[in-house]
Order: C-alpha cells, then sequence, then structure tokens
C-alpha cells in the first residue's frame, strides 16, 4: 500500500539562530513536523498549510525557496507494509500555538542542533541535518 503526506517544516530566527518546530504525534508517539493527507483536489501546498493550520494554529507566512524535502519510508500495519512518501515545504510561520489535541501531545520550537536530536526517526533527523548546511537563515 502506498501513501502520500505533505506538510511544514516550520522555521524562525531567534537571536541570529535557527529554529523548528516539532509536534508529538499522538498516534505513534513521536517527534516530527506537522503533516497530512490531501483532502479533495487540494495541491500539496494547499495540504501542507491546512495541515500546519490545524495540527498547531500557525500559520505560513512564507515559503522558503528550497526544493520540498522528502522522506520515504515504509513500515507495516499489521500484515500490511505501507510504504510512505512526505513531502515537505520549508516555511517561516506565525500565530499562536494551539495544538490540536486528538493528534498532537505537545509542540515546541528548537534549536536546529537540538531538534535534530529530538526527533524519533531518522528521516526526519537527516532532513533537519540538511538544513544545517543550506543557506536558509538568510532567507528567513
Amino acid at each position: 500500500m502506498k501513501t502520500e503526506c505533505f506538510g511544514v517544516i516550520p522555521v524562525r530566527k531567534k537571536e541570529g539562530a535557527l529554529e523548528v518546530f516539532l509536534v508529538l504525534h499522538r498516534s505513534g508517539n513521536y517527534w516530527g513536523f506537522p503533516k497530512g493527507k490531501k483532502s479533495g483536489k487540494e495541491s500539496p501546498r494547499e495540504t501542507a498549510i491546512r495541515e500546519l493550520k490545524e495540527e498547531t494554529g500557525l500559520n505560513v507566512v512564507k515559503f522558503l525557496p528550497s526544493s520540498p524535502l522528502v522522506d520515504e519510508y515504509s513500515f507495516l500495519r499489521g500484515a500490511i507494509r505501507v510504504d510512505k512518501r512526505v513531502e515537505y515545504f520549508l516555511g517561516t510561520v506565525t500565530g499562536n500555538v494551539s495544538l490540536q489535541d486528538a493528534e498532537i501531545v505537545a509542540g515546541e520550537w528548537f534549536p536546529i542542533e537540538k531538534a535534530i536530536m529530538q526527533l524519533t526517526f531518522p528521516g526526519c533527523r537527516s532532513l533537519c541535518e540538511k538544513l544545517l548546511h543550506e543557506e536558509i537563515t538568510e532567507a528567513i
């Protein structure tokens, strides 16, 4: 079974340092980025914007010019193998955090280095490590 999701990696600059917003997902109890599946005829970006708003209360101010970051992995759901592809857009955000209780246990801003250690899965850690090597702090 193949599944596809879209999300936003929320970033900000605080005191000159890059921070990312992570959420603790209730289903699976893991730290990651806000994401979800398309609804209707949404575009990938529209899905990412909606999921960010629903899960965190945050709004995208602007997308950063980098290409979407992709995380692909497989897991078993019972006896069924699920191949998952998640496309993340990098974006600066605004608003007050208001977590979606049904899906999100916690959410927090982390300095990029701490975020890498906080993220549960290697794929997301790898995406976060890429941010260290991109020149995005100037774009924020």
